[in-house]
């Protein structure tokens, strides 16, 4: 009698589990917290931005509330490569024994260099050529206070051991490495009217007088090249980590007018269209007839890296929405589409987009996100910090309300800039506009009310009612 009511305990919680599956979807959150100290290359406003994980991420008695959060939700947390040099090993498996997995955030993605070379470098401290790498780009050279990565990787700890992350972030190396056209040698926009620099010459004259090539060495068959970077750098990660557990990996991807400014060859339809220099310009400006061949490169990428058994867990969208939203919104929805169609989960980053602004909250009008650039004329009681949390939170609930972000959606609430300022103890969950404070409002006052996100209480109610 006790077996069977042990085996239909166990049955009534298997069916639990699949029907809370059901409810909240495929939803899953990552939290990054922006200590950026360890990426001494990095200095927005021309100091390191907050600190690092000692003292503060690593005192899991200042977040037990988002830890709950995350681990509900199996959620992860972001870490820069660079940090692991500060960190001891110790410190990097208390996360794994609190269930919350750790991102690995990779910097040199987005450099000109083949992806065999991006890999060794990273993976094993390997400079192609004499030449320190770690020194002339990272600006990284002999420290004494980490872990020096040159001639040892990213992955190696404070104190000697090897480290085997969760999952590997790549960050995004289109368009940026895609030749483009420096628009101020192409039209003369101060002139009234508008016109053409060298009004005589012609269009593919125009083009090679303004072509900028930021990677020569990328080759002509530039996209292409680009993704099989991708495919290279794997190969060498899944050599280095093959003998402990080779981590998944995920994409960023932009969401930015930029991919219609460098695709040359939507230029070139454009120019037949506009071929007056006023038109033509705002044209291009307002981005009036997009291609969206980037959409068809993420296809190209994830059906190149899924072939090689290499599918990535997720691709999140890095997003501009305040300068033409109805074209970020479009190219959400391609996107959102095409992944979906593909069976690889959709994301979005949650940043702040003020960026760098000192006084300014995100706000939304009507189907468009705005930057309120005097924002303690209408918010005089809240900090930078706090206008950084307000702004998150105003994005998600506008990207709800899109239809972009759904209980199937992967969300990364993360910050890259200098705000929230805070340092050691100041990351206490309780702190108004802290980044754990901001992460525990986004779970309980949106995701968790649209049942986007789990809840102890909601698991452990919906759990009694089935066994009951």
């Amino acid at each position: 009698m006790t077996q069977n009511r042990n085996m239909r305990t166990s049955y009534l919680l298997w069916i639990s589990f699949i029907q809370i599956e059901l409810i909240f979807g495929k939803g899953k959150f990552d939290f990054g917290p922006n200590q950026l100290a360890s990426n001494v290359w990095y200095k927005p406003k021309g100091e390191l931005v907050n600190g690092h994980y000692e003292n503060s991420y690593s005192n899991f008695n200042l977040w037990p509330n988002l830890q709950s959060h995350l681990r509900n939700n199996n959620g992860s947390i972001l870490l820069q490569a660079s940090e692991i040099g500060f960190m001891t090993n110790e410190m990097l498996m208390s996360f794994r024994q609190m269930n919350i997995p750790i991102i690995v955030v990779l910097p040199a993605f987005t450099q000109c260099y083949d992806g065999n070379v991006l890999a060794l470098l990273e993976l094993y401290g390997q400079s192609p050529t004499t030449e320190n790498f770690f020194c002339t780009i990272f600006q990284i050279c002999n420290p004494i206070d980490r872990q020096d990565p040159n001639g040892n990787g990213w992955f190696v700890t404070k104190d000697g051991y090897t480290y085997t992350p969760d999952l590997l972030n790549f960050d995004e190396r289109m368009p940026n490495l895609v030749s483009y056209l420096d628009y101020d040698k192409l039209i003369n926009r101060t002139s009234d009217p508008i016109q053409w620099i060298y009004p005589n010459l012609s269009w593919n004259d125009r083009k090679n007088f303004a072509r900028v090539d930021p990677c020569p060495q990328a080759g002509s068959n530039r996209i292409e090249n680009l993704m099989n970077d991708y495919l290279k750098y794997i190969s060498i990660m899944n050599r280095k980590f093959n003998s402990t557990k080779i981590p998944q990996i995920q994409i960023n991807w932009n969401v930015i007018e930029g991919w219609e400014w460098r695709d040359e060859l939507c230029l070139d339809l454009l120019y037949e269209k506009y071929p007056y220099a006023q038109d033509f310009d705002y044209a291009y400006r307002y981005v009036t007839n997009p291609c969206h061949h980037d959409s068809q490169y993420l296809k190209d990428l994830i059906q190149l890296l899924c072939s090689k058994n290499t599918c990535p867990e997720v691709v999140y969208m890095d997003m501009d929405l305040t300068y033409i939203t109805s074209y970020s919104l479009e190219v959400l929805r391609l996107n959102k589409q095409i992944l979906n169609e593909l069976n690889i989960s959709f994301g979005i980053n949650l940043v702040d987009q003020c960026v760098e602004n000192d006084n300014c909250v995100a706000e939304i009008l009507s189907s468009r996100i705005i930057l309120n650039l005097d924002a303690k004329s209408k918010y005089s009681n809240l900090t930078r910090n706090q206008m950084q949390e307000l702004s998150l939170i105003n994005v998600l609930n506008f990207l709800i309300n899109q239809t972009i972000v759904d209980e199937n959606t992967h969300v990364a609430i993360t910050s890259w800039t200098t705000w929230p300022i805070e340092i050691n103890q100041d990351i206490i969950e309780s702190k108004l506009g802290g980044m754990a404070h901001t992460a525990n409002e986004i779970f309980e006052q949106i995701l968790i009310p649209h049942s986007f996100a789990r809840d102890d209480e909601i698991l452990c109610e919906l759990s009694m009612n089935i066994l009951e």
